[in-house]
């Protein structure tokens, strides 16, 4: 069984540094995608953005999560010598992010962000990191992703 987990982490072992900016660039880049879509569709149907937003609630509440994805990467893109300096923080803030990801399912970000979360652990040096800072952060930006989620299912149930 050694030999077989030992390849596997050598199969899925990235730089820390690498797999965070990627993580971020991921968030950014769904964001916008989503946003193209939206727009094409708008453009496609000939009706402005407010009634294809109005006619349809999953679009309004998705276009919600790509906001705080948007806002999720920013701090990401801020923040990364203050996230990157403790393991227990990066380890947090990536579980999080997978949990909720993959409850919303986006799962290039959860690809991303569980690829960050396993590397963390070899590659991040356990130094000195305030929690509280980041726990709220967390917090605010899981229930805000939880929200969401349970939007969605509300809007699937009616439809």
């Amino acid at each position: 069984m050694h030999p077989l987990t030992h390849k596997l982490r050598k199969v899925t072992s990235f730089n820390i540094n690498k797999l965070y900016k990627y993580n971020f660039l991921v968030l950014l880049l769904t964001a916008i995608g989503y946003f193209a879509y939206v727009g094409l569709t708008s453009l496609m149907q000939g009706k402005p953005l407010t009634d294809i937003l109005h006619d349809s609630p999953y679009t309004s509440v998705m276009l919600m999560v790509v906001f705080l994805n948007i806002l999720v990467g920013y701090w990401f893109w801020l923040n990364k010598d203050y996230a990157l300096r403790n393991t227990g923080t990066v380890r947090l803030i990536f579980i999080t992010l997978t949990i909720c990801q993959l409850a919303l399912g986006n799962l290039l970000v959860v690809m991303t962000s569980g690829l960050t979360f396993f590397n963390a652990i070899q590659q991040v040096p356990d130094g000195k990191a305030e929690r509280s800072l980041t726990s709220y952060a967390i917090v605010g930006v899981a229930a805000s992703y939880v929200i969401c989620v349970g939007l969605i299912l509300l809007v699937l149930s009616r439809s």
